[in-house]
Order: structure tokens, then sequence, then C-alpha cells
């Protein structure tokens, strides 16, 4: 993207989608409008964006003109060409979309979406033909964020545990060359601790690894839950509990209440994976993870 080019973002409760635009269109130039509510993200955004040029805008969440106006008196102010200016849609309210669009058709500028809930990043570009809104494409976002951005996206730090139980590096070892990265046995925060982070291209999932009795409580739906809370690792976080035993109809029920891959992985291991678990693990993963 050509240097003078801006890339004006609605900050929401989900940073992924608004860093996952700039890069793609390795823009240098940013206008982050945000609210109140959406503030910490903001603040976390300017600081994984800190080789860009970063304007601000605080607006009020809800009042569409209000929106539209302070929006356009910042272009104005920056002496910002529509020709140079990107509306990324995706974040913010509903009507802070609605200001921004209104804004983008009034100067013809180029529009932006990113659908990530799918397993993939699909970027819709549109753009303003003779007073007609068009769809110039839609592809797969061709930048990639690691799970350090992904953390640094959400203001979460992360320390290493303390060595893993034999299971979980039995699982590590079989997903470590499936996955585009993983992260085992790590503590965010000071006090979340999650067994395993797994990266797919930009897909981002957690797992829990529980053997014998532990296996069977509902702890780990719990921790699983509270790990990919909108505070902490935010809700498109895949979830996978992977277990020895038979975890039991209720919390079965409960896992899938919460939208949690159960892995059960019955075979001796004493031995390591079996090839039946083994295939059976990978296979679930790479699925679950759009690989």
């Amino acid at each position: 993207m050509d240097s003078n080019h801006v890339m004006i973002c609605l900050v929401g409760e989900q940073p992924i989608p608004n860093l996952l635009a700039i890069r793609d269109y390795q823009t240098q130039k940013v206008l982050l409008v945000y609210t109140e509510t959406t503030k910490k993200a903001y603040e976390n955004l300017c600081t994984i964006l800190n080789s860009c040029q970063i304007h601000s805008l605080e607006v009020s969440p809800y009042d569409i003109l209000d929106i539209q106006s302070k929006i356009n008196k910042e272009v104005d102010s920056q002496c910002w060409k529509s020709t140079d200016l990107v509306f990324n849609l995706t974040g913010g309210t509903k009507p802070m979309s609605l200001g921004a669009f209104r804004l983008a058709e009034q100067l013809k500028s180029e529009i932006v979406y990113l659908q990530s809930e799918k397993r993939k990043s699909i970027v819709y570009n549109y753009a303003f033909h003779d007073g007609e809104l068009r769809l110039q494409s839609n592809q797969e976002s061709s930048s990639y964020i690691s799970i350090e951005d992904y953390l640094d996206a959400h203001g979460l730090k992360y320390t290493k545990r303390s060595k893993a139980e034999e299971f979980e590096e039995l699982v590590h070892l079989a997903l470590k060359c499936e996955v585009c990265q993983i992260m085992m046995n790590i503590c965010i925060g000071g006090s979340l601790e999650i067994d395993l982070l797994l990266r797919c291209k930009n897909q981002i999932g957690i797992a829990e690894i529980k053997t014998g009795k532990k296996a069977k409580k509902k702890e780990s739906i719990d921790q699983l839950s509270t790990a990919t809370q909108r505070e902490f690792l935010g809700t498109y976080t895949k979830r996978f509990l992977i277990l020895d035993q038979e975890l039991g109809s209720d919390n079965r029920k409960l896992a899938e209440a919460h939208h949690i891959k159960v892995i059960e992985l019955l075979d001796d291991h004493s031995n390591g994976l079996s090839e039946t678990d083994k295939d059976h693990l990978i296979n679930t993963v790479k699925k679950d993870l759009g690989c």
C-alpha cells in the first residue's frame, strides 16, 4: 500500500480483526476510533502497532451522526485525501460501523471488512463506482500473527510453568509438527494456567490436558471457559479438552454448551500414544483450527 494511505479502524473488544487488516494492507498510518469501553483494547493496539503512525479519536459508541461528524473532522484536520482513506468496518459497535460507512460513502473511499470466525480470515474489499458500492475482492488474509502477537493484542503477559506431565508431553509431541506454532505449559496474567496454546495460520486454540480422576472433573471446562472470555483470549479462540478417560455425559453436555471440543485418547499410552489416538488427536485439532 502507498505510504500516504490511512486505515480508519473501529476499535471493539476483539483487537485481532484490526491488527490483521492493518498488516494485510501494510499501511503505516492508522486512525484508531475507540470508545470509553474499548480504551484498553485501543491501548493494546497502540503498543503492538508501534511501527505505525497512530492517530486516535474517542467517540460515543451509539450516536451515528456524531461518530460520522467526528471522523470527518479528524480527516479534514489531518488534510487526508478521500482517495487515500481505507475504512475498516470490522470492529466497534454497529452505530460506529454505520457512521463510518456513511462517511466512506460520502467521500467515495475504499472499505474493508475482515471475516475471522469461520476458521479462515477473509478480507472483503469494496469500492464505490458511479455511486454504487461494489465488491472488488474477497480472499484469505496474506498476513499471519504469532501467538505472542495474539497475547500482546489482548494485553496479556505470560510466563513458563514448571515441567509438564508425561501425557501433556505426548500430546505436545504429536501436535508440534502439525500446527504452525505451539506453546506448552504457560501461565497468563499470573493466575490463568494453560496446558497448550496452538496456532494454525490466524486461528488460535487452547487445550487443557487431563488424566485419571482429573479427566472426569468439570474444573477443566471452567478453565477453558474463563480463558476464552473477552477480557482474556477472546471468544473466537478454539477450545480443546484432551483426556485419557471418558468424560461422562453430564460434563460432555456442559463442554458442548461452551463449544469445547472433547478429544478422548483411550488407548494405553505407557509407551507413547497409539497411532489411532495420535491420528484422532491430530485430525480433530487441525479440522477445528482450519489447518
